[in-house]
């Protein structure tokens, strides 16, 4: 054997060796205590780390547990597990934090918001929050995540946050994949859930300075309550967001229906809304929100339609006392007339709260098709206005006004022999129901008053005369009224539906 071979035999030999002295021996040693290092450059107070090998250019990772705990505290604010990741790079790179690339398979994190709930309302965690924001774009040339779950909570205001998807991300972009979902559990309002129609991307500035969120979609499922409102189909898209230290702004549109949790007989549908939004990083705080409202059409049994407002949202703590919409220049079609309000304001708290109502143009014809008997009917052009009455958002409503008749006056026809069969020898209901058989007017005003049980009082006073009556002399009629609305829209609701839908609801 020559000396050359002999060489070249020995340095194989060595070269066999080190390889072998690496994997059993240096691994075991500098691989767990690289990713120690690694953690420790991201804040990590914590950490193990099992099943570590190297792989061809970097190390794998069957699984870690990480532990953020800041000074003083008794437990830590985020802990985390990983499973199967595998890094890119050399193991002094990854010592050092300079790793290439990352994969992993699954990733979950818990976040506790941590504090007592007397400190609660004046806790500001939008440091933390930004800090967060900025922690998930490492510096990387690309990290894909198959599967992640980050769970935010807040023991403190009974609310929990949990995201769940994949994602993709590196040094200023991050590429949340469809179908992503985010839920909600606030203990006031109930789950909220949010689920990604297409990918998500934000891009963080050069300098650092902002977050910008490109247009996205989610559709929204709410099977709570809020504000005395169901919600249904809700979709919610974006035009521009950006995220801000100082706080986060950006314009969002919202379509679906909504209906009254205790009137389930009106719903609104479909509903559309455009607003611009500003809010600080606190992941406490609602938004404050300003826009426009619409809806084509509103199903209670009559036929509303058209109704436009913009509007004012200021959460609590803000501007306001408790969280309040205002609406202005409020409109809304109604039996061939309208309803306006040039400032109405709804608070969610339990204080009333007072607006005024202008109503123009109500055709009493399309007013009298509504009543199923059709046994009255009439013609005539109403106004007036109504002071409405709202508390705890549209929990409570109530209202108390005045409609006149326009001078043209009208007809009234009406066949009332049931008022004088339910009320047998009382002479005035007997004249009344005879002179309302055709009975021309010149004058009609009306007192309304509706209760937040939904029981209606009108007063009627009418002038005019039934020509075939005591020789058309001229009359004054008073008449009362009174009527349960919810019932009344139950009951027309039910002979406008299909009899096949009937059908389950007559059992």
């Amino acid at each position: 054997m020559s000396r050359r071979f002999r060489r070249i035999l020995l340095v194989l030999a060595c070269l066999l060796g080190g390889a072998f002295a690496l994997r059993y021996a240096l691994i075991p040693r500098y691989g767990p205590t690289a990713l120690v290092y690694l953690a420790g450059r991201y804040g990590v107070s914590s950490s193990t780390f099992s099943a570590v090998e190297i792989v061809p250019g970097g190390l794998r990772v069957g699984a870690a547990s990480l532990a953020w705990q800041p000074d003083g505290a008794e437990t830590p604010s985020m802990v985390g597990r990983i499973e199967n990741a595998e890094l890119v790079g050399s193991i002094d790179s990854i010592r050092a934090g300079r790793l290439s690339r990352a994969g992993v398979e699954k990733v979950a994190f818990e976040i506790n918001a941590g504090g007592s709930e007397e400190a609660a309302p004046q806790s500001d965690n939008s440091a933390v929050i930004w800090d967060s924001l900025q922690s998930m774009f490492p510096p990387l040339e690309s990290v894909h995540v198959k599967h992640f779950s980050v769970v935010w909570r807040d023991q403190a205001r009974n609310r929990e946050m949990r995201i769940e998807g994949s994602a993709s991300l590196d040094q200023h972009t991050l590429s949340v994949k469809s179908g992503a979902s985010i839920e909600l559990r606030m203990a006031e309002y109930g789950p909220v859930r949010l689920e990604l129609l297409g990918p998500l991307m934000l891009t963080r500035a050069l300098d650092g300075n902002d977050i910008s969120i490109a247009p996205f979609a989610v559709r929204v499922q709410v099977s709570a309550v809020l504000a005395g409102m169901h919600f249904e189909n809700i979709e919610i898209r974006t035009e521009r967001f950006l995220l801000m230290k100082q706080g986060a702004s950006g314009n969002v549109s919202l379509t679906g229906s909504i209906a009254f949790k205790k009137r389930p007989d009106i719903r609104f549908a479909p509903v559309r809304l455009q607003a611009a939004l500003q809010f600080p990083l606190l992941a406490s705080a609602l938004p404050r929100a300003e826009g426009s409202f619409s809806m084509d059409k509103i199903e209670a049994g009559i036929v509303m339609s058209d109704l436009k407002t913009r509007f004012l949202f200021l959460p609590r703590g803000s501007e306001a006392r408790a969280s309040a919409l205002v609406l202005s220049n409020a409109s809304l079609g109604v039996l061939g007339g309208s309803v306006s309000s040039s400032n109405l304001e709804v608070s969610f708290d339990d204080q009333p709260h007072k607006a005024s109502l202008q109503i123009k143009g109500i055709n009493l014809e399309e007013l009298f098709k509504i009543y199923p008997d059709g046994k009255v009917s009439g013609s005539g052009i109403l106004d007036g206005n109504l002071n409405v009455e709202t508390q705890s958002g549209f929990e409570s409503v109530s209202a108390r006004g005045t409609l006149v008749a326009r001078p043209a006056g009208g007809i009234l026809k009406g066949d009332l022999s049931t008022w004088v069969l339910a009320h047998p020898g009382n002479q005035g209901i007997a004249f009344a129901a005879q002179a309302l058989e055709n009975f021309q007017y010149s004058s009609l005003a009306a007192t309304v008053e509706y209760a937040s049980s939904g029981q209606l009082m009108v007063r009627l006073e009418i002038k005019g005369a039934n020509q075939a009556l005591n020789q058309g002399q001229a009359v004054n009629l008073n008449v009362g009224l009174e009527e349960n609305l919810p019932a009344l829209f139950e009951s027309l609701r039910l002979l406008n539906q299909d009899p096949a839908g009937l059908a389950g609801y007559a059992q």
